[in-house]
């Protein structure tokens, strides 16, 4: 039977209090060592386990900007791709409209060339109403197009044998956010709206009068010209043929393509001859517009590797501070649980003499 003094007895407790604190303390190191991170309570160390929650934090924003970059990186490389098939039609529009206006007196091989050109429109209107995972590339944001396939459609034109494009989208561009500034000043914009790919053009016309002037034309005060609308309409002339054109088709051409008169302030009334170089001059404007948008894209895409860069290296700082903040010696740790061991060792030991004393021991 075991006996113990009361002294012994007050030692024995004092001793298995120390083993559950050793315990506790052994188990605590073999995860830190296991995690490679110091675990640290509030009540250990205030000032590193606060300024440790306010790294992590900065480190999960960070993270997500991150996250933010990439998605946008990616959606700029879908646009250019397809900006890079557009841009390239645009070449093939220009090309078969020059030979359009060179044979605009005998029509000679315009059945081919309104073939390409209705080609070349349908591709073009393919790529502008491309997506990037579900959402619309160029219909803007916040628009019943943004996650459709019609964000420009064609339609008749108010004579037989032509057609309007119209854009369906708005002119707000995409945004992420990058930084923890509040103000909205601070969002980082992306994307290329479909209102700037193929209206709004504006453009200088010269011609030769009967005594060899020159002659300027403007586009009238508060028209513009639409190149792929342009391109659909070469398409249509070159289809139907200039001396088969009725007279509501021929005013409504007339209609489109007038031009003002620099020198007079008058508007003319242009042949079909000037017409069709007119579009072709559209066209060409609307391929320059595309190249611009482009390279529009591409400041966009190194914009976001530049800012890849500087929030990666914010992550890895916030990494860096972190681990100075949490991190264990490995090495030290290793030593300390070794001689923790020991002592729980050495401890259970004597709890377990103390326990089974008897009065033997006493005499």
């Amino acid at each position: 039977m075991s006996t113990i003094s009361s002294s012994d007895s007050a030692n024995l407790s004092l001793i298995q209090t120390l083993i559950t604190q050793n315990r506790t303390a052994y188990n605590r190191l073999t995860e830190e060592i296991s995690s490679g991170t110091e675990y640290l309570m509030r009540s250990d160390d205030p000032a590193t386990t606060n300024r440790a929650s306010l790294v992590d934090l900065d480190e999960a924003q960070q993270t997500q900007w991150s996250t933010n970059i990439k998605y946008a990186t990616n959606w700029e490389t879908s646009t250019y791709s397809y900006l890079d098939d557009i841009s390239d039609q645009f070449s093939s529009a220009v090309t078969l409209a020059t030979q359009a206006n060179s044979t605009i007196t005998e029509s000679s091989g315009w059945t081919s060339i309104s073939s390409s050109l209705s080609n070349v429109v349908d591709s073009i209107l393919s790529d502008s109403n491309a997506s990037y995972l579900g959402t619309s590339l160029f219909a803007g944001t916040g628009t019943s197009t943004d996650s459709s396939t019609n964000t420009f459609t064609k339609g008749n034109a108010s004579v037989s044998g032509f057609y309007t494009i119209t854009y369906n989208g708005n002119d707000t561009q995409r945004t992420i956010k990058t930084s923890s500034s509040t103000a909205a000043s601070a969002l980082t914009t992306y994307g290329t709206t479909g209102n700037s790919l193929f209206s709004g053009i504006n453009y200088t016309y010269t011609d030769t009068d009967s005594s060899g002037n020159t002659i300027t034309y403007t586009t009238p005060s508060g028209t513009s010209y639409n190149s792929l609308e342009a391109i659909s309409d070469l398409q249509s002339i070159t289809n139907i043929g200039t001396a088969s054109l009725s007279s509501d088709q021929l005013s409504y051409l007339q209609d489109k393509y007038k031009m003002v008169d620099s020198s007079t302030g008058t508007t003319d009334t242009p042949t079909i001859t000037t017409i069709v170089s007119r579009i072709m001059g559209v066209i060409s404007k609307g391929s320059t517009q595309i190249s611009n948008s482009l390279a529009t894209n591409s400041a966009s895409s190194s914009r976001m590797i530049s800012l890849k860069t500087t929030v990666s290296n914010a992550v890895s700082t916030d990494e860096t501070q972190y681990s100075d903040l949490v991190g264990i010696d490995t090495a030290k740790a290793a030593t300390d649980l070794s001689t923790m061991k020991t002592v729980l060792q050495a401890s259970m030991t004597l709890a377990g003499n103390i326990s089974s004393m008897s009065l033997v021991n006493y005499i």
